[in-house]
């Protein structure tokens, strides 16, 4: 899934992630799976408390700004919150961030399954292996993400 198909998102296409600019706005947050691999992307520049510089000819909101959905929205907020989800994914997850490191075009199922367990405005109240267990996201879908790495 894509932010073209993003059933959360469908009234407002790209509203909370500029794919042509490979970039999110902080007042958009709501961590969807394009912007959580777009977060661990940036993983290193968010835990240094900077924000990725907006690029240019890129009109958007206020950056640095709070947003009602997302509590806490500074850079190095952002990047424990990320943090956190990943380290909860175990293996699946470190994988996951190799993936996204050396920019594959296309992840694997166990990455995959980490980056749906680690997106969604809140945290799953779940364990990652009682999540899995439950039924949620076996295998990868057909168009998984291949459009932004």
């Amino acid at each position: 899934m894509d932010c073209d198909t993003c059933w959360k998102r469908q009234d407002i296409p790209y509203k909370c992630f500029y794919p042509d600019h490979g970039w999110v706005d902080v007042v958009e947050i709501c961590y969807c799976r394009e912007q959580v691999k777009w977060f661990l992307e940036h993983i290193e520049t968010l835990q240094t408390g900077r924000y990725p510089d907006q690029p240019v000819g890129l009109m958007v909101g206020s950056r640095g700004g709070k947003n009602e959905r997302t509590p806490f929205s500074s850079p190095v907020e952002i990047s424990a919150e990320v943090k956190y989800r990943l380290e909860r994914t175990g293996r699946d997850g470190r994988e996951l961030l190799q993936q996204i490191r050396l920019h594959y075009s296309r992840l694997d199922n166990e990455p995959y399954r980490a980056l749906t367990y680690m997106s969604g405005r809140h945290r799953k109240r779940q364990s990652y292996q009682q999540w899995y267990e439950n039924g949620h996201v076996k295998t990868l879908p057909q168009t998984c993400l291949g459009k932004h790495i």
